[in-house]
């Protein structure tokens, strides 16, 4: 038989309805998901686009980096043709 301190101690291993239900359902954790992954979309929308913004970015230094030197190199060429 269970005496009255089998059961505190019991109690203090096992969960007990209370407990039971402070836990997430499985749809509240769905949810919860859902929107830290729509969140993360969205950050990851926004990494992206600037990202690419980047990439043109590097490319309209490149070219005018090539139209400065092909300026320069004809330059000199005029400057030694004077």
């Amino acid at each position: 038989m269970l005496t009255a301190s089998d059961i505190k101690k019991l109690m203090q291993v096992f969960a007990t309805k209370a407990d039971l239900e402070e836990l997430v359902t499985k749809s509240e954790f769905h949810q919860t998901m859902d929107d830290v992954i729509e969140k993360l979309d969205a950050v990851y929308g926004e990494v992206k686009l600037r990202r690419e913004d980047q990439i043109v970015h590097a490319e309209v230094h490149r070219n005018l980096k090539e139209k400065i030197d092909d300026v320069k190199v004809r330059d000199d060429r005029l400057e030694q043709a004077a």
